[in-house]
């Protein structure tokens, strides 16, 4: 239970990149060598449906989802959520935890207005596509694992499979990948490097 006096602190969807959020804090990581702009536009389907926008949550999702859903103003309304592997008295565990806290993504009706929905924003064409790739129907994004070749990525399964020229950063040790969808917009899934040549 959080004191409504106290603002939350939040992290924002799709945060601006900086050497503190790619690297983990001082963290290696390893680089992606694919830079294509166009290649990475093809991986991701043009499926013409609507861009997500993001609403606030200060209630917690359910509550922000459900306000949203009985508004009649959204098809759908969720919390994105991914699957993170973290070391537990000296296990790796999976543990769900939200992608972007204090804000759920919503799929507006035909025609609404942004301003009717109260959004504070929207994703891009792009980071919408891949946010359902990624998520699914279940809108929770699985760890994806893979190994590292000669200094390229190569994804073995998971989510992450075909999509290896968007992870801009890996962080082996938080078992992270970056994608960059948008150039200065990244977005933390999980990532198992199992080896590297």
């Amino acid at each position: 239970m959080t004191d409504e006096s106290q603002p939350m602190r939040v992290a924002r969807p799709f945060i601006a990149s900086t050497s503190e959020n790619a690297s983990g804090g001082g963290v290696s990581t390893e680089h992606s060598p694919f830079g294509d702009v166009a290649r990475l536009t093809s991986l991701l389907t043009k499926d013409n449906k609507p861009t997500y926008v993001v609403l606030r949550a200060p209630r917690g999702p359910r509550v922000a989802c459900a306000r949203a859903l009985r508004t009649g103003l959204v098809a759908d309304a969720f919390e994105l959520t991914r699957m993170a592997l973290r070391r537990v008295r000296g296990t790796w565990i999976a543990a769900a935890e939200s992608v972007w806290p204090g804000y759920v993504l919503a799929e507006p009706a035909e025609g609404v207005d942004l301003e009717e929905l109260g959004a504070v924003g929207a994703l891009t064409p792009r980071e919408s596509a891949l946010v359902r790739r990624l998520g699914g129907s279940s809108h929770v994004i699985q760890v994806s694992q893979g190994r590292i070749e000669d200094g390229e990525l190569h994804v073995l399964f998971g989510p992450l499979a075909g999509l290896e020229p968007l992870v801009s950063h890996i962080d082996r040790h938080r078992r992270l990948a970056w994608l960059e969808p948008e150039r200065g917009r990244r977005l933390a899934v999980g990532l198992e490097v199992t080896s590297k040549t």
